[in-house]
């Protein structure tokens, strides 16, 4: 169960700041490398006997020291799942899991963090930052974690510098984008009548909703920018409504918006939609919600997703997610 204004208030401030099989490209090689992981009839399942999710059910996989694997597969097929296992953030119900030659489904559960923090990497789709420290603080807290109390200062300007973000370094990570976009463009955001809940699948939904105000907030090109966002309930659905006055599409490019890589006559290629209205489409589809826009060119584009309240795709309270 989720509250649409909860979604939209995290990524306004995100954007302001059954077997299931697996398809991965191997990058194939002529010589032996060094093997880093190894699967072995790994199962996750979740629920019981009579409501029983097999998330991730036999899965045998070997990957060698130095490729590049992509792990694809529709949303809901465990791909989340199967990298909670490999990572130790989730428990497995059976197999073993090999990394660097090491078991580590036999790994006490105290010496875990201590393997995740020598062994692993974790590049998350969100910044899972500690909201209360600055970004200075989130990088120097990693610094002693791993006891390097020793010129901190240093080290965090260092890897800032690195990364090109030694200017916000004093900022919380919940403001960053929110004092770049919001406020430097002076952008009005208007958000009513959102207190609805809808079931469905948060993830996906989110990322539908981040795309299209990300592609709102692309085209506000007036002095008095603003984006309205509210909701409608009918009898069997509910209706986001993301509405900005901004420089608006042509009768003859709306149909093609959600084409991968469209760009408007009147915006510059070098702002073209790219892949990302062109995802929400497709897994809007996939999720039987409706996407439509309708636009009066030099005035507003508006975008409505509906979500049916007896959707085909639907997680309920207690689900797994």
């Amino acid at each position: 169960m989720r509250k649409l204004s909860f979604l939209i208030l995290s990524l306004i401030l995100n954007i302001i700041i059954n077997n299931h099989a697996f398809n991965y490209n191997k990058n194939q090689k002529g010589t032996h490398m060094k093997e880093i992981l190894k699967i072995e009839n790994l199962k996750k399942y979740y629920g019981n006997e009579k409501n029983l999710t097999k998330a991730v059910n036999g899965l045998n996989m070997t990957e060698e020291e130095g490729e590049f694997v992509a792990i694809m597969g529709s949303s809901g097929s465990g791909k989340t799942t199967l990298l909670n296992c490999i990572s130790t953030i989730d428990t497995i119900t059976s197999g073993h899991i090999y990394i660097d030659g090491e078991d580590i489904t036999e790994i006490d559960e105290d010496k875990l963090s201590d393997f995740r923090r020598d062994k692993l990497g974790f590049i998350f789709q969100d910044f899972n930052l500690l909201d209360i420290l600055t970004i200075e603080e989130n990088i120097a807290l990693a610094c002693v974690i791993n006891g390097k109390n020793q010129d901190i200062d240093e080290k965090v300007y260092d890897i800032s510098k690195k990364l090109g973000i030694e200017n916000i370094l004093k900022k919380f990570p919940y403001l960053i984008d929110y004092k770049n976009i919001i406020l430097k463009n002076k952008i009005k955001i208007e958000v009513k009548d959102t207190q609805k809940i809808v079931y469905t699948d948060e993830k996906w939904l989110k990322f539908i909703i981040k795309q299209i105000l990300q592609n709102s907030l692309k085209y506000l090109n007036k002095e008095d920018k603003e984006i309205e966002i509210k909701a409608k309930e009918e009898p069997h659905s509910i209706t986001l409504i993301i509405k900005d006055n901004g420089v608006g599409i042509h009768d003859y490019d709306l149909p093609k918006i959600y084409n991968y890589g469209f760009t408007g006559s009147n915006r510059k290629k070098t702002h073209s939609t790219g892949i990302g209205l062109y995802l929400a489409k497709k897994l809007s589809e996939k999720l039987n919600l409706n996407l439509k826009t309708t636009s009066e060119y030099n005035k507003y584009t508006q975008t409505e997703i509906t979500i049916p309240k007896e959707s085909t795709y639907i997680i309920k309270e207690g689900d797994p997610c």
